[in-house]
């Protein structure tokens, strides 16, 4: 099974420190070649949003993908497991972490809910039970 690429998207709103948002995601990205975009939306008072994006491929989106499945606690790589197959749209691995706890603890956990950062993972070959495979030995090595 093969990574072919990693994409990170996450929103920074105006009432939190972008910078303090940025430094999580750069942790987690240390070391790593990856290419970074932003852009801006307008939200429904008016308010300003922020949608940043990392974008990781080939053998460092396989090392990132480890980086962040062996991060996870024991309970979140047991639901990871059991929810894989919702998860799965295709080819790509879809996950939510929690923004909040990342940036206040430098902890990363499942979250399924908003206020995310969102983790889209592209696999290649397209197999279904291989991915599955894949992740289970990647999150519980």
């Amino acid at each position: 099974m093969k990574v072919g690429a990693l994409l990170i998207k996450v929103f920074v709103f105006d009432t939190e420190d972008e910078e303090r948002v940025r430094s999580s995601l750069s942790s987690l990205l240390q070391g790593l070649e990856f290419i970074s975009s932003e852009s801006e939306l307008k939200g429904h008072y008016g308010n300003r949003i922020k949608v940043v994006e990392y974008r990781v491929s080939g053998q460092n989106a396989s090392s990132l993908l480890e980086r962040l499945l062996s991060s996870l606690s024991k309970e979140d790589k047991l639901l990871l497991i059991t929810t894989l197959r919702d998860r799965l749209i295709g080819s790509k691995l879809h996950l939510r972490l929690d923004k909040q706890r990342l940036v206040a603890l430098g902890k990363l956990s499942l979250k399924d809910g908003d206020d995310v950062i969102k983790v889209i993972v592209s696999f290649i070959p397209y197999k279904n039970e291989n991915i599955v495979d894949y992740v289970k030995k990647v999150a519980f090595n």
